[in-house]
């Protein structure tokens, strides 16, 4: 039985499938990738974003959205301790309905 599983793995390694831990595994299937044990997220599918993240996601800079968020109403900046982070989805809602910023 057991020479039935190494066989079963190396003809899996053979022609191409590697054998993943299901975390790693669900990751790449939802085309997360992963360098060195760091898991690479795109933007688009981030919750919070830094601000450097945020202003190469909408086009702003990132002294305006540090500006703009600098305010305690702002409803799309998150602080965690002095970390700023960015809401992405009140931030496209706040994009979408203002005229200027």
């Amino acid at each position: 039985m057991q020479s039935e599983k190494i066989d079963v793995i190396s003809a899996m390694e053979m022609v191409g499938i590697m054998l993943l831990p299901t975390d790693i595994h669900q990751r790449k299937k939802r085309g997360e990738a992963m360098t060195e044990n760091k898991i690479i997220i795109p933007i688009w599918k981030k919750s919070n974003l830094t601000v450097e993240e945020a202003a190469a996601y909408c086009g702003i800079g990132s002294r305006k959205l540090r500006e703009m968020s600098d305010s305690e109403f702002c409803p799309f900046v998150l602080w965690n301790g002095s970390k700023r982070l960015i809401k992405r989805r009140k931030l496209d809602e706040y994009l979408d309905n203002a005229y200027s910023i």
